[in-house]
């Protein structure tokens, strides 16, 4: 429970052992826009509901800093409005999300054409993979391998096998010559 124009989350469950200690963090969300000092009463209830220990919390918020500029994309002089190469806060998409895969990034900052590289690459690699899975059950693999490598196949190398069998006799050592 809090008091003035904090609101708290909905109440959460802790399960402590005997003689345990925990640690357990809220959210508190503030209805206004100006700040203040307000208190914020936390309870602990055992498992049958009880009132077990109550403590109240002093808070303090800022003042929010509210701003209303633009609220519609502008085009500047010497830039694009397709959100591939427009400016944005920081730069262009190469400086804003300098990692090459970080799709969070192109998404917040509108960066549609590095999303859809990386789309596209993944799209790619599903299809060589499923392609390779494909001609890995069919016997293609071994077969093109074969083909690269001159490798005689296994048919052609069943047939062209041959038994040799050699018999020596070895003298006997108990027994001179």
């Amino acid at each position: 429970n809090c008091s003035g124009g904090l609101a708290s989350a909905p109440s959460m469950m802790l399960s402590l052992g005997p003689y345990e200690t925990g640690k357990l963090k809220f959210k508190l969300f503030a209805s206004r826009t100006d700040g203040g000092s307000f208190a914020c009463t936390a309870t602990l209830h055992d498992a049958l509901g009880q009132l077990i220990d109550r403590k109240e919390v002093q808070v303090n918020v800022t003042d929010m800093k509210v701003t209303t500029g633009n609220q519609a994309p502008v085009v500047r002089p010497g830039t694009e409005a397709d959100g591939s190469n427009a400016q944005r806060d920081g730069g262009s998409c190469a400086t804003v999300c300098p990692g090459l895969v970080d799709v969070m990034c192109f998404m917040a900052h509108s960066c549609w054409s590095s999303l859809a590289r990386v789309v596209g690459v993944v799209v790619v690699l599903l299809a060589l993979c499923t392609c390779g899975c494909w001609a890995a059950k069919r016997g293609l693999l071994c077969k093109l391998l074969s083909c690269i490598c001159w490798l005689p196949s296994s048919s052609s190398s069943s047939t062209s096998r041959q038994n040799i069998h050699v018999n020596v006799q070895m003298p006997r050592p108990d027994v001179a010559p």
